[in-house]
């Protein structure tokens, strides 16, 4: 059975790897498309106040993406892993339950 410090830590372990992680990939990427895509908008026809909602909604999903991307690689690399005398793993209820379970 697990303690709240166990699962504190692991979820810790989790969080600030998945939130420097997003972060950094977050400012890499909106960076590098906010060179190229507003002169792609304005050649097409973008302008004015729609140009910049669109650019708004485009760098949400983009680091709202980079977020989910770190988040699965942070949790990659907590499964397995020993923090603080505890594992997180992934189970099926067999092992969990055992045999002779109900």
């Amino acid at each position: 059975m697990s303690t709240a410090s166990g699962v504190w830590r692991i979820a810790w372990s989790i969080f600030w790897k998945t939130v420097i992680a997003g972060v950094i990939l977050g400012v890499i990427v909106n960076f590098v498309f906010s060179l190229f895509l507003p002169p792609i908008l304005v050649s097409i026809g973008g302008q004015g106040e729609r140009l910049l909602q669109s650019l708004t909604y485009i760098a949400f999903a983009i680091s709202l993406a980079c977020y989910f991307i770190a988040f699965k690689f942070a949790l990659e690399y907590a499964l397995g892993k020993e923090i603080a005398g505890r594992r997180l793993d992934v189970v099926t209820i067999a092992q969990v339950e055992g045999p002779h379970a109900n």
